[in-house]
């Protein structure tokens, strides 16, 4: 069944009370993510940008307050990575430290609103392409054995367990999305007493812009087929 590409309402994000709405016209989108001061969001970016993969610099450039934190995880290292937006001194601008880390669509990562911030909330903004006529009919992603961010890499809806999710899981992989402060969990297992294989929390679904850690017994690729999802207009 095709997913909706077009969500007039805003969507619950299980990321801390946050909300993610996507928009298009033609070929361009949005996806919205608000975070309120003091949590944390864990995204992803599920539109196509014409400058490629981006650095935090240029995808948030001075919007966000000083001392936002982002968390991406080095999934060779096992291990969180932190850029931080600095306040400039000794005549210094204004940066985020370090920016050598490009971002790309599919891949998940943290944003950080610190306590003291100004504002109540701050609206994370992704914008490009979406995925359509012109873009290649799979996207494939690496998935390796042990823990990594990802996220869906189109501005759709999903479940875990649809078919157009197809991330061909083994047994005891896992699924954690992040909501009011904690995890929410789904684990594959093997099916018993003549039921099928499959996800233990089916109907986990991810929103448009909200990414996920998973958790791979083995190396593989998981490749989504964009005709399944929605129809282009």
């Amino acid at each position: 069944m095709k997913k909706p590409l077009v969500v007039l309402a805003a969507a619950l994000l299980a990321s801390l009370a946050a909300r993610a709405q996507v928009t298009s016209v033609n070929a361009v989108g949005m996806v919205k993510t608000t975070i309120p001061k003091g949590e944390m969001g864990l995204v992803t970016i599920p539109l196509i940008s014409n400058d490629g993969p981006q650095t935090a610099s240029e995808l948030f450039g001075d919007s966000l307050p000083y001392q936002t934190k982002i968390f991406y995880w080095d999934s060779f290292e096992q291990a969180y990575v932190t850029i931080t937006y600095k306040q400039g001194s000794f005549g210094q601008p204004d940066a985020w430290d370090p920016d050598n880390k490009t971002f790309d669509r599919g891949e998940g990562f943290f944003v950080q609103i610190p306590d003291n911030a100004t504002e109540e909330s701050y609206d994370i903004v992704f914008s490009g392409e979406v995925p359509g006529e012109n873009t290649a009919s799979t996207t494939d992603l690496s998935v390796v054995e042990g823990f990594q961010l990802v996220g869906f890499a189109y501005p759709v809806s999903i479940t875990v367990s649809d078919e157009d999710f197809n991330i061909q899981p083994s047994y005891n992989d896992k699924i954690y999305t992040w909501g009011n402060g904690g995890w929410d969990i789904t684990t594959y297992k093997q099916g018993s007493f003549g039921q099928p294989d499959g996800w233990d929390n089916p109907n986990l679904a991810l929103e448009p812009g909200q990414g996920f850690f998973y958790r791979s017994e083995t190396d593989k690729t998981w490749t989504v087929t964009k005709e399944n999802l929605y129809t282009w207009p």
